[in-house]
């Protein structure tokens, strides 16, 4: 059996490879983020629209979704930022969240590079970046998810603007612990980025405290107590400077008592635990060969540590630590990384000499045969995320398309609705079903129920229920004027895809349609009821929807 792979034949420099990746990696995204409007249920329309209230008005910016005189918990330091910039330059704030995602990939680039260089790891950065965006069994799809297949949508979210922070603070702390006491500026420095994480994603701010006690705790000397409490000093100063922040008040959302069932998500928790991480638990126990490096042992403690928190979240029923799992998989894939690289995974010189080694005694070494293992999980892992980088309207297949003469499939839904809805007021209520309404308060107008839930807004359920009950096979015309009255509607739109056929014929009304687009048709809600009123449904029609 041959020997270990020497350290000599290990890099430690920073690999051209690296900056190449990064480099692909956010042309990527810049060219397939505009694209993300194809998701209608995507997070994105709710950051668009935050980002639009606080460019209208920066003070009083209202709620983003709902017709009510309730702030938002959206409208932090990093849409505040946004929304200065767009007021000052005039720039679309759709065009604004995808620069937004670029300059987020390129500061998570930098980050992930200076966490490897406070750790002496800078030679394993290609192998790092690899992993991070390939070690998943299916793109989750949710916040701090770093699947190359989530990138180009998920990059525009406040939480990977903050998740690139946290690893910032990370590097900068490993850093001014080495070189003795931290200076104070150094501390404030990074307590007041502790902040704007809190504001910003919670449960990002909450992984990045769990990564620098660690950190602290993991110190050899003697010290690590004192930096322990440094960092709990540092995370309650920064909840207290987030208690002062004026958009919204922190310690409403801290403990708001509604909905809790609803942002605890059992199901997400379980798909996290069951599927989407299991290749970075694999990863990790690859890494277990590699403790020597204390990158390594950092990186394991973390993960395990928020791994351990969702597993408990089934009994605290914390929405907050119910997703740190998804971010402890960054945490894996920066142990794996390491492993492959120290193992020298994608070494030719190492691999020739495995292949000698191998010809003389038909053996391979553990190590060999578990790093190749890995490779193959890897790309395993990411061949889904190329197909569907290549297919999915939301990523890069338009570019594909027009090679190989396809139809590209773009919706194109953002124009759409911004058509459709430019005769609507931005205080008008449009009435529609949760899927076809999510898009609508990023062109115009606010809407009566939301796909996900407003914190702050206290009667979530019973809109639902409203919405559910005007578009029921059994709704009556008189329960409809009912709802419409109640949240003072002045608008119906009605989408064939979403809606049963007969539902979309029994309450489509010719004498009340103003605009039609695609499948999707506009009413206003006041001819309706008169229409309704006055027995319309002789006048009922089955409209042909063309573009």
């Amino acid at each position: 059996m041959s020997a270990p792979v020497p350290e000599s034949a290990i890099s430690s420099r920073t690999p051209l490879a690296y900056w190449i990746l990064g480099a692909v990696l956010l042309c990527y995204v810049a060219a397939c983020t505009s694209h993300r409007d194809n998701l209608r249920g995507a997070d994105a329309w709710e950051h668009h629209r935050v980002l639009q209230a606080l460019a209208r008005n920066l003070q009083h910016p209202g709620n983003p979704t709902y017709a009510v005189d309730t702030p938002s918990v959206r409208y932090s330091p990093y849409f505040v930022l946004q929304a200065i910039l767009v007021r000052w330059s005039a720039i679309d704030p759709y065009l604004m969240l995808s620069a937004a995602a670029v300059v987020n990939t390129a500061l998570l680039i930098f980050a992930l590079w200076a966490l490897l260089a406070s750790f002496d790891e800078s030679g394993s950065a290609a192998l790092v970046l690899i992993t991070v965006m390939g070690l998943y069994w299916v793109a989750p799809g949710y916040a701090n998810s770093l699947a190359l297949a989530d990138l180009p949508w998920l990059q525009v979210n406040p939480s990977a603007w903050s998740f690139a922070w946290v690893v910032c603070c990370w590097a900068i702390f490993k850093r001014s612990l080495d070189r003795g006491r931290p200076a104070v500026w150094i501390l404030l420095g990074i307590t007041l980025l502790l902040t704007m994480c809190v504001l910003d994603h919670a449960m990002t701010a909450v992984f990045g405290v769990l990564g620098l006690g660690v950190i602290a705790m993991t110190r050899t000397d003697g010290r690590r107590w004192v930096w322990t409490a440094i960092v709990v000093v540092m995370a309650a100063v920064a909840i207290g400077l987030g208690l002062a922040w004026p958009w919204f008040r922190l310690i409403d959302a801290i403990f708001w008592p509604a909905d809790r069932e609803y942002w605890f998500n059992a199901s997400i928790l379980r798909l996290a635990l069951s599927e989407w991480c299991v290749p970075g638990f694999i990863g990790g126990l690859a890494a277990l060969t590699r403790l020597d490096r204390d990158l390594v042992r950092t990186s394991l403690a973390v993960g395990a540590l928020a791994t351990l928190l969702g597993v408990l979240s089934f009994v605290t029923k914390s929405p907050v630590t119910a997703r740190l799992p998804i971010a402890g998989t960054f945490c894996f894939a920066l142990a794996t990384g390491i492993f492959l690289h120290r193992s020298g995974a994608l070494s030719l010189r190492v691999w020739r000499q495995r292949l000698k080694a191998f010809r003389a005694d038909r053996r391979l070494t553990a190590e060999a045969a578990l790093s190749l293992s890995v490779l193959l999980l890897i790309a395993y892992c990411l061949v889904p995320q190329g197909i569907a980088i290549v297919r999915e309207p939301w990523l890069g297949r338009t570019y594909v398309a027009r090679l190989f003469r396809k139809e590209d499939k773009q919706e194109h839904v953002k124009e759409t609705y911004d058509r459709l809805l430019a005769g609507v007021g931005n205080d008008d209520v449009v009435l529609s079903d949760t899927l076809t309404s999510w898009p609508v308060p990023s062109s115009h107008g606010k809407i009566v129920a939301a796909l996900h839930y407003e914190l702050f807004v206290p009667d979530q359920p019973r809109r639902t229920e409203d919405v559910a009950r005007f578009f029921s096979r059994s709704g009556s015309d008189a329960d409809r004027r009912a709802i419409l009255d109640k949240y003072r509607t002045r608008w119906i739109l009605l989408n064939r895809r979403a809606v049963s056929s007969d539902v979309f014929d029994q309450l489509v009304d010719t004498r009340a349609v103003v605009i039609r687009e695609r499948d999707l048709v506009l009413m206003d809600a006041q001819s309706w009821r008169t229409a309704r009123s006055l027995g319309a449904s002789a006048s009922r029609t089955n409209i042909g929807l063309t573009k």
